[in-house]
């Protein structure tokens, strides 16, 4: 009996430091197991859901720098408009992404402000929700600049406080039907008229859906046709702002949305400045010369001598005019002329202008 009790409480001191033994193993293996955890597989996930956003939002891309414009597919393929807008942004040679909201929700303030422009494009029936209202206002108070086609944003949501403030909009008169429009003031001014003509993407496409506009105090027009004022833009200091009341995928043009895309991505600083010259040709001896150089870019650039010395008698004034009557002939190299517009970063360009004597340009010959 003696030796039972001895047996037993062997057994169970040999239970017991085992049962210490194992949970030292397991609260060991434990905290290594968390250890891995927290250092090895951490950027799985987020490759993950990268990757998730990359396939279901952000469509479009080519290898360039990080995208600058977002482009906004709100037409719920109803019917689908988004080569309209594509084809125009691809021939600027603009680097955009594409959020579908047939996929997605639509964006929220965290993914608008990856972008210095969005675009967003309502299609027939489409326009921001509501909801998403204050991140539109918390993107554009963050600097940045929303160009807004909705014939159906007045419909959908009325005259909202973000319309009035943010989009310059004091007053809507729905279902005008605009014919063709064209453009005024200093983004949009020149353009036009532009044929609407939403049939051409389908028969059911209404084209009497589209709006009547007044600009508040604080914006200005940017389209109007013979029913009205058709668009406005709005500069708020800290964000500017384009609202469209008509369809821009019904101008009829590739050309013609191609320009408005262009005035409006430069006075978005969404385009970089541009020389649209060549360099200029040689100058003779005593007689007068010209060469207008110019730019792209909104506000419209001016032009400076920024590097080199140009032949005696030639100048170089603000709207970019090289002109005189050289004095010397010879061959001046090193010259820079700067395009600036306070908006985007400068532009220049570098050229070499020869001074004939007589037109012909001579060109010493190696010894042999």
């Amino acid at each position: 009996m003696h030796r039972t009790k001895e047996f037993a409480i062997h057994t169970l001191s040999i239970f017991a430091y085992s049962l210490r033994y194992v949970s030292r193993i397991v609260v060991r293996y434990s905290a290594l197991a968390l250890l891995l955890c927290l250092v090895l597989p951490m950027g799985q996930p987020a490759q993950v859901a990268a990757e998730n956003r990359a396939t279901s939002a952000t469509i479009h891309s080519t290898a360039r720098a990080a995208p600058r414009v977002l482009l906004v597919d709100d037409d719920g393929d109803n019917p689908d408009v988004r080569s309209r807008v594509a084809q125009p942004l691809n021939a600027l040679g603009v680097n955009y992404d594409v959020w579908d909201t047939l996929v997605n929700a639509e964006p929220n303030a965290a993914t608008l402000a990856n972008y210095a422009m969005v675009i967003w494009i309502g299609g027939h029936y489409g326009s921001p929700a509501l909801a998403t209202e204050p991140a539109l206002a918390a993107f554009l108070q963050g600097g940045g600049c929303l160009f807004l086609s909705s014939q159906e944003l007045y419909y959908n949501n009325n005259i909202t406080l973000f319309m009035q403030q943010y989009l310059g909009v004091a007053a809507v008169i729905g279902d005008v039907g605009h014919a063709a429009v064209r453009g005024t003031g200093v983004v949009f001014g020149g353009l036009g008229p532009l044929t609407l003509d939403p049939t051409q993407i389908s028969p059911q496409y209404s084209p009497s859906d589209s709006d009547v506009v007044t600009p508040t105090l604080a914006s200005e027009l940017a389209f109007y046709s013979d029913k009205g004022n058709s668009g406005v833009f709005h500069d708020g200091g800290r964000y500017r702002s384009v609202y469209l009341g008509f369809s821009f995928e019904a101008i009829s043009t590739v050309t013609g949305r191609q320009s408005v895309l262009q005035r409006a991505a430069s006075w978005c600083d969404a385009l970089p400045l541009v020389f649209t010259t060549a360099a200029p040709p040689s100058a003779i001896l005593g007689q007068p010369y010209s060469h207008h150089f110019t730019a792209t870019g909104v506000p419209k650039p001016s032009f400076s001598l920024a590097g080199g010395t140009l032949p005696p008698g030639i100048t170089l004034s603000a709207d970019g005019v090289l002109s005189g009557v050289p004095t010397r002939r010879g061959t001046f190299s090193g010259i820079v002329v700067s395009a600036s517009n306070g908006v985007n970063p400068n532009a220049t360009q570098n050229f070499t202008l020869i001074v004939a004597r007589d037109g012909r340009v001579f060109v010493p010959m190696a010894r042999r």
